[in-house]
């Protein structure tokens, strides 16, 4: 038996043993029972749990509390599909799994106060507040999907990290402009390519510069955290980019390979094309503190 089935004159009996059972063992209790004896908890102190199985108000409130905790797991799952990832398009229409009449809520109960048990640190919140900060999380201009990792704890970090910021980062003004430098040089150096060497294989980055600036972030903490070297491995596309601006490499060796000059000496590979090509260099964080980087080759 759940709350949204219990009769108004339940059983004060089995409603105080399921309770009591709650309290020795949160995951003793079926999940719907867990989420109404959080709610009666936290705001319903004082009262004598008997007394709220006769009220059919707080049978309702606790099925709801269950279809919130409901309501954030979808969005978990699914807020990517309603995020605006086009700026050059209007935002996608509101997606039906994550409406909230899905879950059996509506207008009537945004002012209504829900707990929160594993997002955002906990406490209690208004639904309309849990709504806006859901849809700034997942159904914004960034979209995440990562329900399918199967480590557990792996999942909880990434979650914990997405929801406290509701996946806004803070940047300093130093560096928003480290950011905007890593993006204009991975992009010029794309348009270099593309207009300088018409009609030769470069596998461009082209739509996915921001690969450039996240690994130069996962470097600067590497530094940061003592890392002294730290090996790349990948495939082709994007690849003359990761070379020249994490790696290393200067420009000038990358034109001299498209032009048919290759230096055959060291980790770079020996008579194979450019975009398989190896280098290894030293990248400076922006506190000055420095991580050698190596891109292995990836010969034919």
């Amino acid at each position: 038996m759940s709350p949204s089935t219990l009769p108004t004159h339940a059983n004060a009996a089995v409603l105080e043993a399921a309770y009591q059972s709650w309290l020795e063992n949160p995951d003793s209790v079926d999940p719907t029972w867990r989420a109404f004896f959080q709610g009666f908890a936290l705001g319903n102190s004082g009262a004598n749990i008997a007394e709220v199985a006769q009220s059919p108000v707080k049978v309702i409130d606790s099925y709801k509390q269950a279809q919130v905790g409901r309501f954030i797991n979808a969005h978990r799952s699914h807020g990517h599909l309603q995020a605006h990832l086009d700026p050059l398009s209007d935002p996608p229409p509101p997606h039906p799994k994550l409406a909230l009449d899905e879950f059996g809520l509506g207008e009537s109960d945004l002012d209504d106060s829900f707990t929160l048990t594993n997002y955002q640190g906990g406490g209690q919140k208004k639904l309309r507040a849990i709504v806006d900060s859901l849809r700034r999380t997942y159904c914004s201009h960034i979209g995440v999907e990562y329900m399918h990792v199967q480590d557990h704890k792996a999942r909880e970090w990434l979650q914990a990290r997405m929801e406290s910021i509701e996946n806004t980062p803070t940047f300093s003004k130093a560096q928003k402009t480290r950011i905007l430098r890593r993006l204009h040089k991975a992009e010029l150096f794309e348009k270099v390519l593309h207009t300088r060497y018409v009609g030769q294989k470069r596998f461009s980055l082209e739509g996915s510069e921001s690969l450039i600036p996240a690994l130069d972030q996962i470097l600067h903490d590497a530094a940061e955290s003592e890392l002294s070297e730290v090996a790349i491995g990948m495939a082709h596309r994007g690849r003359l980019n990761v070379l020249t601006n994490i790696a290393g490499k200067t420009y000038g060796q990358v034109f001299k390979e498209f032009e048919g000059s290759t230096d055959v000496k060291g980790v770079q590979g020996s008579g194979d094309v450019k975009y398989h090509l190896g280098t290894e260099g030293v990248l400076t964080n922006m506190n000055g503190k420095q991580i050698r980087v190596s891109l292995a080759a990836n010969p034919s």
